[in-house]
């Protein structure tokens, strides 16, 4: 699992610096805004939409006990189960910018201007708004992996 990757790659970055401590938090970038960027290192993971949904899917059916297996797949993705934070028409999940720029994102978009519309997933709504979001997110973060990429690099 790329998760777990992540975590070793973590303790063996933390071990070669020298660090104090190696953190390793699922939760969105926001709260991490204000850290004191000479003392830490901030690093994230993307992953191919569908490779994420997918994997998304498997954790939730293992957590709840379920088989992992076509069917069960098929009928949370039919049931709109919490695919990705949320299905993407869903009121809990209209970001502005869909679910990885708005969780890497240093601050808590607004839902008010859309950068994409579930019902036209392949169209960006603003694109100079999206080039802007992007731009924030590389000058926040000191490095992104992708988890498609990982062993290739390892």
């Amino acid at each position: 699992a790329a998760s777990s990757t992540l975590a070793g790659i973590n303790l063996r970055i933390a071990r070669h610096h020298n660090c104090a401590s190696a953190n390793q938090i699922h939760d969105d970038s926001s709260k991490l805004r204000y850290r004191d960027r000479s003392k830490s290192f901030l690093y994230s993971s993307i992953r191919d939409p569908a490779q994420r949904a997918l994997s998304w899917q498997m954790y939730l059916l293992s957590n709840h006990d379920q088989e992992i297996n076509s069917e069960n797949l098929m009928r949370m993705m039919e049931q709109k189960v919490y695919f990705v934070k949320a299905w993407p028409s869903s009121e809990d999940f209209k970001s502005e910018a869909g679910a990885q720029v708005g969780y890497l994102h240093p601050t808590t978009l607004p839902k008010d201007r859309p950068l994409w519309d579930p019902l036209q997933p392949d169209q960006i709504q603003n694109l100079t708004l999206a080039q802007l979001r992007v731009k924030q997110i590389l000058d926040h973060y000191d490095f992104i992996m992708i988890v498609e990429r990982l062993d290739e690099s390892l």
